[in-house]
């Protein structure tokens, strides 16, 4: 994997495990997350994932650093890929129950997103933990590099919703 593949993968790990919706979680990751052919980071969507390669680019890492951010994303693969299947096959237990030609049981549904819930919850706290070690990994200039790069692409993302307008509202 390249230097900028694994720090991609992390980062959009990292923030989009917070805006996953059920059809986002339930697309197939693409190759450069998890070596297998796919879309890229479509399967994550547009939320602040889709920011975090750039963001990380932005710190510059040394070679030094992205040797251990690399070594640090293959460590936690597996457990992304685990956490990731889990996720899917929560949502699928989802569709499932609510999709099926019989009567809807609210409790099995009830228990099937909490499921999801749960699966979320531990993708989150993985991803935050790995975030927490990167993070160790840069030195104070290149956390500033990356929170002013953030902040530049909040502005940005602002500025484009008030051309465009907001997504999530209906068009007029």
């Amino acid at each position: 994997m390249s230097k900028c593949g694994g720090v991609a993968f992390l980062l959009t790990v990292l923030f989009s495990v917070a805006v996953l919706a059920v059809g986002e979680a339930t697309a197939e990751p693409g190759s450069s997350h998890f070596g297998r052919p796919g879309a890229g980071y479509e399967g994550f969507g547009h939320g602040p994932g889709r920011m975090l390669p750039m963001l990380l680019r932005s710190a510059e890492l040394n070679p030094e650093q992205s040797a251990k951010v690399k070594d640090l994303v293959d460590s936690r693969r597996p457990a992304f890929e685990k956490l990731f299947d889990k996720l899917r096959r929560a949502h699928e237990g989802v569709a499932d129950l609510i999709f099926s030609s019989g009567e809807l049981d609210a409790t099995a549904l009830d228990a099937q997103v909490d499921e999801v819930g749960a699966a979320r919850t531990a993708l989150m706290r993985e991803g935050i933990k790995t975030a927490v070690e990167v993070r160790t990994l840069l030195s104070p200039e290149q956390r500033a590099k990356v929170a002013e790069a953030k902040d530049r692409l909040q502005r940005l993302r602002l500025e484009m919703r008030d051309i465009m307008g907001d997504p999530a509202s209906p068009p007029h």
